[in-house]
């Protein structure tokens, strides 16, 4: 029991281990030597990689982020509000659409070293194969639909239950069911882990239900990183319908998302590639030239819906050239003509001068 007492006593007291401050200015430095490590999460780091683009064009832009000093501020306070160490906070806070959240193994782990309570269990009860009636919803604003729809499952419940050491008495969360996890949208969110892990994951809600109740100053008041992500991730955020056939700033950014797959395209066919190679053939402008290779490095790699556009543009350049090679054949023809006409006076007058001199010998 003493031996209880003194680790509780080391893990909360301020500044312990290697992070131990006197004043504020000691306590930015340590921010300060944390954000230019890169050990830390990105959230805490003073330089972080951008990514932009995929495939080939794939790059990673090393960009400053102006918070990382402030948000390791951030976890050095709670760092020395907890008694634990700052390295195990940024690796277990997340920061998801705004909010603050906790892994569920490190409310276990608080729970479990807190010393108020011995090892934290979780009781799981069989509760039979059951349809769950539940709604979905489409749409968005005005136009937002629900539908009533069934669950087929084998239903359990999941508690989180510890011995209280101080009184002795056994306490516990609330039940984690499937039938809970279906009705507040935790099931069936995209990219949900409940259908292949429902154990591991209730035993995780049921550990952050308990922690909350039984020990708030453990959690802080902040939920796990699986609750948030719940929490922003069940709501529907559908944009309306576009009224126009210009794309939305959000869907060009989500076309540009590193996470996208590049689409398949569907390039012309040899026949096209064909008509296009010989009229860029017809082409000898040094400019126009240039331009075609800059526009089309390889003629084969046009995608299909645009060889219409591709070939209009191609006729247009071999248009104005012809109408450039015209005129410049006319002003040629011109400049002839007056040469020739020049020349034809120049000997008339010639022979005009030596016929005048014959007559006067």
């Amino acid at each position: 029991m003493n031996s209880d007492i003194q680790v509780n006593a080391q893990m909360n007291a301020p500044g312990t281990g290697l992070f131990n401050f006197s004043n504020f200015g000691e306590v930015v430095r340590a921010a300060e030597l944390l954000a230019n490590s890169n050990i830390v999460p990105e959230t805490y780091r003073s330089i972080v990689m951008k990514k932009s683009g995929w495939g080939d064009n794939y790059r990673e832009t090393p960009t400053e982020n102006p918070n990382a000093v402030a948000n390791c501020l951030i976890a050095l306070n709670m760092s020395n509000r907890m008694g634990a160490d700052p390295l195990m906070i940024m690796q277990n806070l997340y920061l998801i659409e705004g909010r603050p959240a906790w892994s569920s193994t490190f409310i276990i782990a608080g729970i479990n070293s807190c010393g108020r309570f011995g090892t934290l269990n979780f009781e799981f009860t069989d509760l039979g194969n059951r349809d769950i009636q539940y709604q979905e919803s489409t749409g968005w604003g005005k136009t937002k639909k629900y539908f009533d729809k069934t669950a087929n499952i084998n239903e359990f419940s999941c508690v989180a239950w510890a011995i209280d050491k101080a009184t002795g008495n056994k306490v516990e969360s609330s039940p984690i069911t499937l039938e809970l996890a279906i009705k507040e949208g935790w099931y069936f969110k995209k990219g949900s882990k409940w259908p292949t892990m429902p154990q591991q994951m209730a035993m995780y809600r049921a550990a952050a239900f308990f922690g909350r109740v039984y020990a708030p100053e453990v959690t802080m008041g902040i939920y796990t990183k699986d609750e948030v992500e719940d929490f922003t991730e069940a709501r529907d955020v559908t944009p309306p319908p576009q009224q126009s056939n210009q794309p939305s700033a959000i869907s060009q950014v989500n076309q540009m998302q590193t996470s996208q797959p590049e689409p398949d395209i569907e390039y012309i066919d040899d026949e096209q590639a064909d008509i296009l190679t010989k009229m860029i053939a017809c082409i000898t402008n040094p400019d126009s030239i240039a331009n075609i290779k800059k526009a089309i490095p390889d003629v084969r790699m046009i995608p299909a819906a645009h060889f219409d556009t591709y070939q209009n543009k191609l006729k247009v350049t071999i248009d104005a050239q012809v109408i450039q090679d015209e005129q410049a054949s006319y002003a040629q023809e011109q400049s002839e003509g007056a040469y020739e006409y020049d020349l034809t006076t120049v000997v008339n007058g010639v022979q005009d001068v030596m016929y005048d001199s014959e007559n006067a010998a």
